[in-house]
């Protein structure tokens, strides 16, 4: 009877582990945050891919509620984070220079879009690209391809 118990005890214990846990960011990095995402377009609102870079860790958005993304509170591996945060690392000067855009043709509304977010000291700047843009530097047209990488492996 010990030995079941023993075994029970063992089980639970390693079930326990196993499971993901809510992450608490530090105070410091609660303010500032990275999004990055793609949207289809009107063909299917519903597939979306969006991730909240904070702190150390990366969370996926689990549900859109009134146009609002809702972040899991369980971050991805750290392997996902490094991924990630080649978004961060790579952001063209561009973009830094030019916040707050629609980059692209935005006259075609029902097309996919890749979407950039980041509040650094309570300072929100966002840009909206265009995956078939042309009229735009390389630098973004590159960027654009990177966040296509990114997501595509997170």
């Amino acid at each position: 009877m010990k030995k079941y118990a023993f075994i029970i005890l063992i089980a639970t214990g390693l079930i326990a582990c196993s499971k993901d846990k809510p992450v608490t960011v530090p105070s410091n990095a609660i303010s500032d945050y990275f999004i990055i995402g793609h949207s289809p377009g009107f063909i299917n609102v519903m597939t979306y891919n969006y991730y909240k870079i904070q702190g150390d860790f990366v969370f996926k958005a689990d549900t859109l509620i009134n146009g609002q993304y809702i972040y899991s509170s369980i971050p991805l591996s750290n392997y996902k984070f490094l991924i990630a945060k080649q978004a961060i690392d790579n952001l063209p000067q561009y973009l830094i220079n030019n916040p707050n855009q629609y980059i692209g043709n935005r006259d075609f509304a029902d097309q996919a879009t890749y979407y950039v977010e980041m509040n650094k000291n309570n300072i929100k700047t966002y840009w909206i690209l265009d995956p078939t843009a042309t009229s735009v530097p390389a630098e973004v047209q590159n960027y654009v391809q990177l966040l296509a990488n990114i997501i595509s492996q997170l």
